[in-house]
C-alpha cells in the first residue's frame, strides 16, 4: 500500500484522514502514525497534492487524475525554474527537448523522472504554488487557499537557496 499523508490544516482534511482510517481493515497490516508535519516544504508540497486533487476532481480541463496534474505542474511551471536557477538541468532539458520534443511519450518520461518539487527550496515552491493559483485564478477555477498565506511568499528575483 502506497503511504498516504494528510496534513491537518483544517476540518476538512481532519475529517477525510479520520473516514480513511474508518474505511482501512483492521487486520494488523496497516500502521498509522501521527506526527508533527515539520517545516514549510512540507507544508507546501501537502498544498500542492491538494490542488492536484482538487483540480483533477473538478472535472475541469483534460486532467483526470492528480498524478497528471502534478506534471503538467512539473512541466508548466517547475521545469522553467530549473532551467533558470540550476544550468546543468539547463543543458539536460534543451538536450532533452531537441531530440524528443514532439515525443509526448519522452516527454513525460522527462517530467516524470527527471523534474522533481522535492528538489526546489521553499522560495522556488512558493513560486510555483503561485503561478499554479494565479493560472487556474485567470481560468476561473480558484484553488481552496492555504490556511498559512506564508506557503506562498516569495521575493521574485530570489535564486535558490
Amino acid at each position: 500500500m502506497k503511504a498516504e499523508n494528510f496534513i491537518l490544516i483544517n476540518e476538512a482534511i481532519k475529517v477525510n484522514a479520520c473516514l480513511r482510517i474508518k474505511d482501512i481493515v483492521a487486520d494488523g497490516k496497516i500502521m498509522v502514525t501521527i506526527h508533527n508535519a515539520g517545516d514549510r516544504s512540507v507544508k507546501q508540497n501537502s498544498l500542492l497534492w491538494l490542488w492536484h486533487t482538487f483540480v483533477a476532481s473538478s472535472g475541469k480541463g483534460s486532467y483526470d487524475t492528480k498524478e497528471a496534474v502534478h506534471r503538467s505542474v512539473k512541466l508548466r511551471w517547475v521545469t522553467p525554474i530549473l532551467i533558470r536557477d540550476d544550468p546543468l538541468f539547463a543543458d539536460l532539458y534543451s538536450i532533452w527537448k531537441q531530440l524528443y520534443g514532439s515525443d509526448i511519450d519522452r516527454m513525460n518520461w522527462f517530467a516524470d523522472n527527471q523534474v522533481s518539487t522535492s528538489t526546489l527550496s521553499t522560495h522556488q515552491m512558493a513560486e510555483v504554488l503561485t503561478d499554479y493559483q494565479r493560472f487556474y485564478l485567470e481560468h476561473e477555477m480558484p484553488l481552496p487557499d492555504p490556511d498559512d498565506l506564508k506557503l506562498l511568499y516569495y521575493e521574485r528575483d530570489h535564486v535558490k537557496d
